[in-house]
């Protein structure tokens, strides 16, 4: 079934792959920003960071 994969375990993944990424360095979380499906949310977080370096993910 095609609705698993955008089911609410499908976001949950992704959110834990996010969150791995945001402890790399921002060197290698620009070039895993060329990776389909992490692009567009690493993107947004890397550009925010750089807007303000004192932005923090809290859980």
């Amino acid at each position: 079934m095609s609705q698993i994969e955008t089911g609410p375990a499908f976001k949950i993944i992704l959110l834990k792959i996010h969150k791995k990424i945001l402890i790399w360095s921002g060197f290698e979380a620009s070039l895993l920003g060329d990776i389909k499906t992490v692009g567009n949310m690493n993107g947004a977080i890397l550009k925010t960071r750089q807007e303000n370096p004192n932005y923090v993910i809290r859980e």
